[in-house]
């Protein structure tokens, strides 16, 4: 009788070669193929976890309103913060931590850019940073804004949303 060879997994199952051993141990991350003689090992990979995480997609509704309060104009920080709290009627308030981690993650995709600082007439002699919403952004603000065109279509077809908002 042939001597058995025995066969050990990344992932910590063993086996012999003569023993059929494809699907096995899937649990573990695992798969066995046996392949003419040859056995293959096939790891579990999370591709997810090689792939760098999307903090715009989808476009959260801080970075949306920030980039409809630059379509117009180039604003400072504090003035996105008192343009967005008057385009939403002040439903929405951006507080700090809000506004600059989204302005940081639209400054990364180039959807906004951060201008040269300028002396401000109303603070004398101290500098703001401004901004200004690039092409990118306002292609990216257009398709946000139908994307959620679509969602308040959908709500008047099935009698959720009355009126002519869009």
């Amino acid at each position: 009788m042939a001597k058995r060879a025995p066969l050990k997994s990344f992932c910590g199952f063993e086996g012999y070669d003569d023993q059929p051993l494809a699907g096995v141990a899937a649990e573990n991350g695992c798969c066995f193929v046996k392949l003419g003689g040859s056995i293959v090992d096939y790891r579990y990979t999370d591709y997810r976890l090689l792939m760098p995480k999307r903090k715009l997609d989808p476009l959260p509704s801080a970075a949306f309103q920030i980039l409809l309060s630059l379509a117009e104009e180039d604003l400072h920080g504090y003035a996105i913060m008192r343009q967005v709290a008057e385009q939403t009627a002040g439903r929405m308030r951006l507080g700090p931590g809000t506004l600059y981690s989204s302005i940081q993650s639209l400054l990364e995709g180039k959807f906004i850019e951060e201008l040269e600082p300028r002396e401000d007439a109303e603070l004398g002699q101290e500098r703001r940073r401004y901004y200004r919403l690039t092409s990118a952004g306002r292609k990216l603000a257009r398709a946000e804004a139908d994307r959620l065109a679509g969602f308040l279509r959908v709500a008047r077809t099935r009698n959720i949303l009355r009126g002519d908002y869009v």
